[in-house]
């Protein structure tokens, strides 16, 4: 059986994996949406170049900070110290009722 201190430790690094995974894909798919409309756009109107350019970057800027955001968290999960462990702890006992009550509802029907 194994004790709640390493099911915690392995819940956080399938959480920070997951996050810093599933948003650079995200990120990266809207910088390439950004990247191919905003060059089609500068195909098409030649004479914008410097204003579509920059606002590209900006877009691009923007869509980043979501993976950004997502890196933040894994860290704060992964080495977020004594006070995070607690919350994360409380979570899994939580988490252990919940399923605890799914159970028993299970086994009465």
């Amino acid at each position: 059986m194994f004790d709640t201190f390493s099911l915690v430790h392995v819940a956080a690094y399938l959480g920070a994996g997951l996050a810093v995974g599933i948003s650079s894909i995200g990120a990266g798919i809207g910088e390439g949406y950004i990247a191919g409309n905003a060059n089609i756009a500068m195909m098409k109107q030649p004479k914008s170049n410097d204003i579509l350019l920059r606002t590209m970057l900006i877009a691009q800027a923007i869509t980043e900070t979501g993976a950004i955001f997502a890196l933040v968290i894994a860290m704060l999960l992964l080495f977020g110290g004594r006070h995070f462990l607690k919350l994360r702890l409380s979570l899994l006992w939580l988490l252990r009722c919940f399923f605890f009550i799914l159970h028993r509802t299970e086994t009465v029907l």
